[in-house]
C-alpha cells in the first residue's frame, strides 16, 4: 500500500505540471487511458 500511495505521489507532480502547460496554451488536454484509447 504504500508503495502505491509512493508512485502516486511521484506522478502527480508532472500530471499537475502538465495540467498547468495545457492550461497556459488554452487548450483542452485529451485524457490518454493506459490501453492508449483516448476519450
Amino acid at each position: 500500500m504504500f508503495r502505491l500511495e509512493n508512485e502516486l505521489n511521484q506522478m502527480e507532480q508532472p500530471y499537475q505540471q502538465a495540467k498547468r502547460e495545457y492550461e497556459a496554451l488554452g487548450t483542452t488536454p485529451t485524457l490518454v487511458v493506459l490501453d492508449g484509447q483516448t476519450r
